[in-house]
């Protein structure tokens, strides 16, 4: 990338912040890092552009950028790797292919785990099952306003604002 010296340190500061916010995720922080050099670059970078960059190892970009490709946020093109040509659309993806079913995962463990206490007596077990069906409930609802916010390959705020409404008001 050949830009003037305060493009690279706000793509630098950015790609730093990108990397906190992504490690927050539990993904690798080199994924956000890569990803944003792209996206900030004008054409198409190889693995070892990005890598000099970002001051890292060529084989670490290398299989980092073949990550963000099978997620659908980059793409490649011989040895060259850009950004999805929509990033929104890009990230909607990968929203509904990472996220959706965690949601998914975590809503069936907490009913199973109620499931389980539903033969228990103890007044704290019926409890502790309450509180269980209430975060299930809400996890279910939030996987479903992602689920609506999501479809048809693009963050769609409308959605989010219809799927709010008819959550308040089923009727």
């Amino acid at each position: 990338m050949a830009y003037s010296d305060g493009f690279k340190r706000a793509t630098r500061d950015l790609v730093e912040h990108s990397a906190e916010l992504i490690a927050a995720h539990s993904y690798d922080p080199l994924l956000g890092k890569a990803w944003i050099a792209l996206f900030m670059s004008d054409a198409p970078q190889s693995s070892a552009q990005v890598a000099g960059f970002l001051g890292q190892p060529e084989t670490a970009v290398a299989d980092v950028l073949r990550q963000l490709t099978e997620m659908g946020l980059a793409r490649a093109s011989g040895d060259r790797y850009g950004t999805a040509a929509d990033p929104l659309v890009a990230v909607s993806s990968f929203l509904r292919s990472r996220e959706l079913p965690l949601l998914a995962e975590t809503e069936e463990s907490l009913r199973y785990a109620c499931d389980e206490l539903a033969d228990d007596a103890a007044a704290e077990a019926k409890r502790a099952c309450e509180r269980l069906e209430t975060l299930a409930r809400q996890i279910g609802l939030l996987r479903g306003l992602l689920d609506r916010l999501t479809a048809g390959g693009a963050l769609d705020l409308a959605k989010l604002v219809r799927a709010l409404a008819d959550a308040r008001d089923p009727g």
